[in-house]
């Protein structure tokens, strides 16, 4: 909700160098060279199919027999040699279908909220049981938010349903 400058709407089908001019002028211009890209099914889905000539499984030999072990890791490199890690968001997935945010994880941390004598860090408070009951119980409390930082090193791109290889046709 808070990402309104680094932003880019697509009208159904991405285009590869769309997308990687705004990579270079908008998505990786500010913070790390490393960002996660959380994604709807069909934003992830997309990628796949335009890179799929590209992605490539790599099994390992663990020694043992047929005992394999493949990893996939989808990379997406941006022209200025950064690189996004694309991940599937289940909630957008269920909630805003062609929907991918791009998250700086070096700018964003875990934030306590203490106030008054009040500790927001988690801790546990005995005695938390009813008055007039003879079991005995305990919580934990805790009052944390998240701080995102800078709104410019996170983007986000609404409205993929696919992404093409190369350039749109005119």
């Amino acid at each position: 909700y808070f990402i309104s400058t680094n932003s880019l709407t697509s009208s159904g089908t991405l285009n590869e160098y769309t997308f990687d001019d705004w990579m270079r002028t908008n998505g990786m211009r500010y913070g790390s060279r490393r960002k996660l890209g959380m994604c709807s099914s069909a934003v992830l889905g997309a990628f796949v199919q335009m890179a799929k000539d590209r992605i490539t499984v790599t099994p390992v030999n663990l020694g043992v027999g047929d005992m394999r072990i493949g990893i996939q890791v989808r990379e997406y490199m941006s022209p200025t040699g950064g690189s996004l890690l694309l991940m599937e968001d289940r909630s957008l997935t269920e909630t805003n279908q062609g929907t991918m945010f791009i998250v700086d994880p070096e700018v964003v941390r875990l934030r306590h909220f203490s106030n008054n004598g009040k500790n927001g860090m988690p801790h546990i408070k005995e005695h938390t049981q009813p008055t007039d009951s003879d079991a005995e119980s305990s919580a934990i409390i805790c009052d944390l938010g998240l701080e995102v930082g800078p709104e410019k090193h996170h983007g986000k791109v609404t409205g993929v349903t696919a992404v093409s290889a190369g350039r749109s046709v005119s």
